[in-house]
C-alpha cells in the first residue's frame, strides 16, 4: 500500500484473496488490480474520478480499474460491500470474449461500468462469494493450486457480471421494446405456436394488422413465416426424438390437414416427413434438397 502526492492510496490485494468483504468506509484509493465492487447493504456514495454516484444500495455494481480512483462514503448504515479482484492480464483475457476494444473502453473511460443486479442474480453471486471467501480462509488455501482455483472461480464471476453489463448497454440502444420480446418468447412455446393465427395474435393485445406490421419491422420476416419455421423445427424434433405418427405430429404442430403439413414440410426440407425421419435414423445429419 502506498500514497501519492494527492493523498490517494494504492491498494494491492494479496495473491491469496480473490474476494473480500468490507463493512468500513474507503478513503480515496486506487488498485493495482481490477476490482468488481458490489454493494450489499446500507446506502452509500461512491465517488469515482470525482464523479459522484449517490444512493448506492443492494445490487449496485461497479467495475473499477487502476485508472479509477474512488471513495466510498456511508449515507445509511450498516454497510457492507464485496470486492472481487483480478489482474490486468486476467481482465484482458476475460474481456477478449466481448467486442474488440471492450477492455480499452472500460479501462480508459473515466466513468466506470455500473449496473444494477436483479435480486435473484444478486443473491446467487453473493452466495458464491461467501463460499469463495470461506475457501480462501482455510490453511490449505495457501497452496498455488488452491489459489489458482479460487482465482479461476472469481474470474468466472467477473465474466458473468461483465456479460450482464454488456446486455444492459445493448438493451439501452435496442429499438425493440420489451413487450415484443415477451410475446416472441411466448410464441416459441408449442402450446402457443400451434394455435390458429388469430389466437396467436391475441397474445400481443394488438390487432392483426398492427401486430403483423410490428413483427415484420422487428424481425424482418412475416408472422406466418416465423410461425411456420417454429412449427416445422418442432416437427423435426418430434420426428427424430419420439415414435409419434406423422398425423399426430401434424396435429401437435397446428395442422389439421395431413396433406398440407406434408406439403409445407417438403417445401422447406426437400423431403417428406417420413423420408426425413428415415434419413436421420440412417445417420444423415440433414436431408439433402433432392425430393
Amino acid at each position: 500500500m502506498g500514497k501519492n502526492r494527492n493523498g490517494c492510496i494504492t491498494l494491492t490485494p494479496t495473491t491469496r484473496f480473490a474476494t473480500r468483504h468490507y463493512t468500513t468506509p474507503n478513503p480515496l484509493h486506487t488498485h493495482v488490480k481490477w476490482e468488481i465492487l458490489i454493494f450489499e447493504k446500507g446506502v452509500s456514495r461512491n465517488i469515482v474520478n470525482g464523479v459522484t454516484f449517490d444512493n448506492m444500495t443492494r445490487g449496485d455494481v461497479f467495475v473499477l480499474g487502476p485508472n479509477h480512483p474512488h471513495i466510498i462514503e456511508f449515507v445509511e448504515e450498516p454497510h457492507g460491500h464485496w470486492d472481487i479482484y483480478c489482474t490486468q492480464a486476467e481482465m484482458k483475457t476475460i474481456c477478449s470474449s466481448f467486442d474488440s476494444g471492450f477492455y480499452e473502453n472500460i479501462a480508459n473511460n473515466n466513468t466506470p461500468p455500473h449496473l444494477k443486479l436483479q435480486p435473484n442474480i444478486f443473491d446467487a453471486i453473493i452466495s458464491e462469494l461467501k463460499d469463495l471467501e470461506k475457501l480462501s480462509l482455510m490453511a490449505e488455501a495457501d497452496t498455488p493450486k488452491a489459489i489458482a482455483t479460487q482465482q479461476s472461480v472469481a474470474n468466472g464471476l467477473i465474466h458473468y457480471i461483465l456479460s450482464l453489463y454488456v446486455k444492459q448497454e445493448w438493451k439501452k440502444n435496442d429499438p425493440i421494446p420489451d413487450w415484443f420480446y415477451e410475446v416472441a418468447h411466448k410464441l416459441r412455446q408449442p402450446e402457443n405456436f400451434a394455435k390458429r393465427i388469430n389466437d396467436i395474435v391475441g397474445i400481443s393485445n394488438y390487432s392483426h394488422a398492427q401486430f403483423s406490421k410490428k413483427f415484420k419491422e422487428y424481425t424482418g420476416m412475416s408472422l406466418i413465416e416465423y410461425i411456420v419455421n417454429l412449427r416445422l423445427d418442432y416437427a423435426t424434433a418430434l420426428l427424430t426424438q419420439t415414435n409419434k405418427s406423422i398425423l399426430d405430429i401434424a396435429l401437435e404442430t397446428g395442422y389439421n390437414s395431413l396433406s398440407f403439413f406434408i406439403k409445407i414440410f417438403r417445401k422447406k426440407y426437400g423431403v417428406t416427413p417420413m423420408r426425413y425421419k428415415k434419413l436421420i435414423e440412417g445417420g444423415v445429419r440433414q436431408p439433402d434438397d433432392t425430393p
